[in-house]
């Protein structure tokens, strides 16, 4: 997810330049968008909250992280009349497959922590099995090809590692929001 912010920004700039305004954006029609507010706070409750400290992560967090996830992919495929959603939703899924996967929890390279110099992270993996979403990645590592083996260091994302599903999700995101912003609702309903 480390690139959605950069994508966001990027399909504003986008959506401006094809003359669209905030104000479609605003008034976008996309279904169930309660659903990204709901999974967002379930995985802020189980990753970055105290609530943490009292959960399961042999059991509770995964399941919680993949019921977030199960909303998410409800949402986008609700709202999949639009081209960036499709897209977006296609990274979900990727993102969603090897998470289930792999009990819950996103495989990340060891090679890719390691050039980024996150000996931190990696030890905190070692020791725990576990890092906020992300296991290490090993030889019994289940479609570990779609797990976090990409990494990016730049001033807007940071040291973070990212996934081919995180692409698309990206991708999708730059697109939908460039598209909210020149929606136009149809005099008989739909969308041009």
């Amino acid at each position: 997810m480390s690139l959605l912010l950069p994508s966001v920004a990027l399909g504003v700039l986008l959506g401006f330049m094809r003359g669209g305004n905030l104000t479609r954006l605003a008034r976008f029609p996309l279904h169930f968008s309660w659903l990204v507010i709901l999974a967002f706070l379930i995985q802020f409750a189980v990753f970055d909250s105290p609530l943490q400290a009292r959960l399961s992560a042999d059991l509770v967090i995964p399941i919680l992280h993949v019921v977030s996830l199960l909303l998410l992919l409800w949402m986008v495929a609700s709202n999949r009349s639009f081209l960036g959603a499709r897209i977006l939703g296609l990274g979900l899924l990727l993102n969603f497959l090897v998470i289930v996967a792999n009990g819950g929890y996103m495989p990340a390279s060891y090679e890719r922590l390691q050039s980024l110099g996150l000996d931190a992270e990696i030890q905190l993996l070692r020791e725990n099995g576990h890092y906020g979403k992300d296991v290490l990645s090993a030889p019994e590592t289940r479609l570990a090809f779609l797990g976090d083996n990409f990494s990016i260091d730049t001033p807007a994302t940071r040291k973070k590692l990212f996934s081919v599903g995180d692409v698309f999700i990206a991708t999708g995101a730059f697109i939908l929001v460039s598209e909210a912003m020149v929606w136009r609702p149809r005099r008989w309903g739909g969308y041009y």
